[in-house]
């Protein structure tokens, strides 16, 4: 007889860590629709499955990256002084 597969479930914040951004960009998703709403427990707290997480996962791939601003080249004259 073979072990039943342990079904590995996450949190929001796991979630969020997994795909590297913050826990309001994944509540933010689900509030707008990017991301389907997992399931919830009992506590009523979502439940991700390896499976929920497949649609966050391909939408934070399909993101442009964020590339944060370049500084601002100073003047000469700013240079001088």
């Amino acid at each position: 007889m073979s072990k039943p597969q342990a079904v590995i479930e996450y949190n929001t914040g796991r979630v969020a860590e997994i795909l590297k951004v913050d826990k309001d960009a994944v509540l933010y998703w689900l509030k707008t629709g990017k991301v389907n709403e997992p399931a919830r427990n009992s506590h009523n707290h979502r439940v991700w499955s390896q499976e929920d997480l497949d649609a966050p996962i391909k939408y934070s791939e399909s993101r442009p990256s964020f590339k944060p601003p370049q500084p601002v080249a100073k003047r000469p004259a700013e240079l001088i002084e």
